[in-house]
């Protein structure tokens, strides 16, 4: 039997934790590993539990919920950390995506929606926005990749290593692992292969190519 998908549970209101944990307890596959109720108390926890997803609340009291995801991922640049709130506003969407979070779920989402972008973070390292001001605001932070960003995107789909794509567009293989990275964090991608599946989901890579 595969091990549960271990969860830390960061929101500042007891009843809403209590109402998401006894969500998630109707699918076996999730297991909450610990909850806090404020960033200070998330950052220690995600530290010991090392949970395989965080489900963060946007506003929380001293450390808001932003501020306290850009501590976890200052340590961990691979955490997952999905953002929670009441409602769907474009800029803290933005805020969320900018800083690193992996998705943004409203509290009152129906629980198969939930589990179903739990799951998909899980797996492919990012929700699906599901809202029009995440589609917004993803569309405005893949529209800052840089011209060069988008040729190393188009060398990924092509699956070349460091050192072809620096041969391939002029620079030096450690110029290109520095693209590389900068590219995978803007697409809040693990890797290369996550990397290309959003650039074909978001259509960068069909605009590329049709550019090219």
């Amino acid at each position: 039997m595969n091990s549960p998908i271990r969860i830390l549970l960061v929101d500042d209101h007891p009843a809403i934790r209590a109402g998401v944990a006894a969500m998630l307890t109707l699918y076996p596959e999730f297991a909450i590993a610990a909850q806090a109720s404020n960033g200070t108390e998330a950052l220690l926890l995600h530290e010991q539990h090392r949970p395989a997803l965080t489900l963060m609340d946007v506003r929380l009291p001293g450390m808001d919920g932003i501020q306290a995801l850009c501590g976890i991922r200052a340590v961990h640049p691979q955490a997952r950390v999905i953002m929670l709130s009441s409602e769907a506003l474009q800029a803290d969407v933005f805020r969320a995506m900018e800083a690193g979070a992996c998705g943004y779920l409203v509290k009152t989402s129906s629980h198969a929606h939930f589990a179903r972008e739990l799951h998909h973070a899980h797996q492919h390292g990012w929700c699906q926005p599901f809202t029009p001001e995440a589609r917004q605001a993803e569309k405005a932070m893949l529209h800052r990749l840089t011209p060069r960003e988008l040729e190393v995107l188009s060398c990924l789909r092509r699956g070349l290593s460091n050192a072809d794509i620096g041969q391939t567009l002029g620079i030096s293989p450690e110029t290109a692992i520095t693209h590389v990275k900068s590219l995978l964090v803007k697409l809040n991608a693990a890797n290369r292969t996550e990397a290309v599946s959003l650039g074909y989901e978001t259509g960068l890579l069909r605009v590329e190519g049709m550019q090219s």
